[in-house]
């Protein structure tokens, strides 16, 4: 999810595992996104697999390195 805080509103539910893109990771992830799409750009790397691929790992854009370093847990209300 996408939202401005992590934590859950008291009315509301986050389901299990839930995790939040909020406004202060938001911005570290488009800069990962730009980066990476900059460096392929150049010599065409982006035609490149193990390019893509190595990139992709060092941005911690793929799979479960990417929510973990861009998405916080939701937080209950309490």
């Amino acid at each position: 999810m996408i939202h401005p805080s992590n934590k859950v509103h008291p009315s509301g539910a986050a389901p299990v595992g839930c995790r939040v893109i909020t406004a202060e990771t938001l911005p570290r992830l488009r800069d990962a996104v730009r980066g990476w799409a900059t460096t392929l750009a150049g010599d065409d790397q982006y035609r490149n697999p193990d390019a893509v691929r190595q990139q992709l790992a060092a941005r911690k854009l793929n799979g479960r390195s990417s929510i973990e370093a861009y998405a916080r847990p939701a937080i209950p209300s309490s």
